[in-house]
Order: structure tokens, then C-alpha cells, then sequence
């Protein structure tokens, strides 16, 4: 190993000295998390959501089944809070999903049998079932 690719840290933890050997991969900065505090530049993605009858709420609940698997995370590892997730795919589709939970909570209320909320779930599951059919 270059010696130049390579870095020591030594620290002491309750007396013992623990090394960490950290082996730099490219002379590239690596990408850095914004802080919270810091805004992200103005972004267009360019993806629009279709206008389908229904998809507004089928991409709110297959967003909300990604922040119940705890699939997203923040920039520390934890599990990101729902409403930033929301915020994100919001920006990335033009849409405003601010009120998410309303649109989940009246489609509780409104008796919508399980069935129904489940079906963008089976017409996933289904497409791609056909796909790896088709290989």
C-alpha cells in the first residue's frame, strides 16, 4: 500500500490506544451531505407525475410503504423523517405532498376496502413479473 494513500489515526479510548487505518481511494473530493441549514440549489428533475386518475394517491402510499420498510435515511443513517421524504419526492415530481397524511387518513375514512388500496401494489408486482418473464 502507497504510504501516500494512507492515513493513521491513533486515539486513545479509556487508555487503550485504538488505530484506524483509512486508505484513500482517488486524490477526487469525495461528495460531502449538505447540513440541514444549507439550502440545495434550485433543481428541476424534469419528471413530472402522469396524470392518470389515481396515481397522485397510489404515489403517496407506495412513498409512505418506503417510510414504513425504513427504506430512506437521513444524511446520519437514521431513518428519515416522513414528512422530508415527502418534501423530496414532491420536489422530484412537481407535486405538492406537504399533506400526505390527510390524503392517506381520507382514504381511511372514506372506507376504501383493501383491495383497492392495495391494487398499485399488485399492478407493480405484476409488471414485474412480466419483465423477468420475458427474459
Amino acid at each position: 500500500m502507497d504510504a501516500g494513500n494512507t492515513t493513521w489515526i491513533i486515539t486513545l479510548e479509556s487508555g487503550t490506544p485504538k488505530v484506524e487505518i483509512v486508505r484513500k481511494v482517488s486524490d477526487k473530493p469525495m461528495l460531502e451531505c449538505p447540513s440541514e441549514r444549507e439550502t440545495a440549489p434550485d433543481w428541476d428533475s424534469g419528471i413530472y407525475l402522469s396524470k392518470e386518475k389515481g396515481m397522485r394517491i397510489n404515489m403517496i402510499r407506495f412513498i409512505y410503504s418506503l417510510c414504513l420498510l425504513n427504506c430512506l435515511q437521513d444524511a446520519h443513517g437514521r431513518k428519515a423523517p416522513d414528512y422530508k421524504v415527502f418534501q423530496a419526492f414532491g420536489k422530484l415530481l412537481h407535486i405538492d405532498l406537504s399533506h400526505y397524511s390527510n390524503d392517506l387518513n381520507r382514504t381511511m375514512e372514506e372506507n376504501t376496502t383493501m383491495e383497492r388500496q392495495t391494487e398499485f401494489f399488485r399492478r407493480m408486482i405484476g409488471a414485474l413479473q412480466q419483465r423477468f418473464d420475458l427474459d
